[in-house]
């Protein structure tokens, strides 16, 4: 071993003396406390030093994982570390039997690391419940050495390959997950993206329908307008077609009123005849005219000859005119009746006018079947 500095593995823990050519009468423990898994330094962790059985000594590693105590010559110390949610470690530390020849001035220092892992359930680690090695001073190398039981060694190398088996698997399943979850990023990213794409489909779509429905509805706007203003001019124009056809009503009636006023007076005419008639002595063959330019009433014993008499109807919009056709004394004539469905009635003998009564006399001679008296 060197001279100057000896180094003791003893699996998770590593321990480093470093002698000088100088006898010591002091001696220091320098270490750092670890992660197994990712050697990073483990702060808050608790180092206590024992004694006898008893805790004579307690420390705190700082943010580094550090912690440093002094030991007195020939006496036997147990040094444990521990950490929540860790697993504790503890070794044995002995400063007896150092050579006399050593003792001076000097300080010797222990340069040392734990490492802790994490608790496993699903590992037995009750072989950590006792020290897992001995630090001695050696008289033949005149130096400190360290010492482990084999079967305890074994069962240290079985548990440090079922600790390292199970961080592997921790790392694996870890990657694992990192790779499932970067899948699924992945993935979720992905739809992400066909959603986003779809929703701009879909607003542009959206976008299209409500200018096209605006445009639309703008269109039926302008129809809509444009249909009022037809409408309003159609309006107009049936009120100038009512107004006129009132004017024209009122125009017949008018008519019609003063028609039948003429009528009356022909017929007091007629009356009046009649009765000069009756007082006048009556000669044979004679004829006797009547209160009209276009009939005469035959006298008693001779009357018109009639021959080929025929009649036809002419339906038209408002009006219907009753058409009779006959030889009359052996002269073509055309008698009408022209009926208003508003209630006007005229009557015509060869496009001449007639009255009610005239042409209730003439049709009783030409056609009895179609002549009405008058009302």
């Amino acid at each position: 071993m060197n001279s100057r500095i000896a180094v003791f593995c003893l699996l998770f823990l590593f321990f480093s003396v470093v002698s000088i050519a100088q006898p010591v009468i002091k001696l220091t423990i320098d270490g750092i406390v670890k992660d197994e898994e990712n050697g990073y330094p483990l702060e808050n962790s608790v180092v206590e030093i024992m004694h006898n059985g008893k805790v004579s000594k307690t420390m705190i590693t700082t943010v580094t994982g550090k912690f440093i105590f002094d030991v007195e010559p020939e006496v036997e110390y147990v040094l444990r570390c521990s950490k929540e949610r860790y697993v504790s470690k503890m070794v044995t530390i002995s400063t007896k039997g150092i050579s006399e020849k050593i003792v001076t001035n000097e300080t010797y220092k222990f340069p040392m690391a734990v490492r802790l892992f994490k608790e496993m359930p699903e590992l037995d680690v009750s072989v950590l419940n006792s020290p897992i090695g001995a630090i001695f001073f050696d008289k033949n190398a005149n130096d400190f050495d360290y010492t482990v039981d084999k079967v305890l060694k074994k069962r240290l190398e079985k548990l440090q390959e079922e600790v390292e088996n199970n961080i592997k698997m921790k790392a694996d399943a870890q990657k694992q997950k990192q790779l499932q979850q970067e899948k699924e990023a992945k993935l979720n990213a992905e739809i992400e993206a066909k959603n986003a794409k779809e929703k701009l489909k879909a607003e542009t779509r959206s976008a299209e329908l409500a200018k096209k429905l605006e445009s639309k509805l703008k269109e039926e706007e302008v129809e809509m307008e444009k249909n009022k203003k037809e409408q309003a001019l159609l309006d107009e124009k049936l009120q100038k077609e009512l107004r006129k056809k009132e004017a024209e009503n009122q125009k017949k009636l008018k008519k019609s009123a003063e028609d039948k006023e003429l009528e009356e007076q022909k017929k007091a005419a007629l009356e009046s005849a009649k009765e000069k008639i009756a007082k006048k002595p009556k000669k044979e063959n004679d004829s006797v005219p009547i209160a009209s330019t276009n009939f005469y009433i035959p006298t008693k014993d001779i009357g018109p000859v009639i021959e080929n008499v025929s009649q036809t109807v002419e339906e038209g919009i408002n009006y219907t005119i009753l058409h009779t056709f006959c030889l009359y004394n052996g002269d073509p004539v055309e008698f009408k009746k022209i009926s208003f469905t508003w209630g006007g009635v005229y009557y015509k003998k060869n496009n001449g006018d007639l009255s009610d009564l005239t042409y209730y006399l003439e049709m009783k001679s030409v056609n009895p079947e179609s002549a009405e008296p008058p009302r």
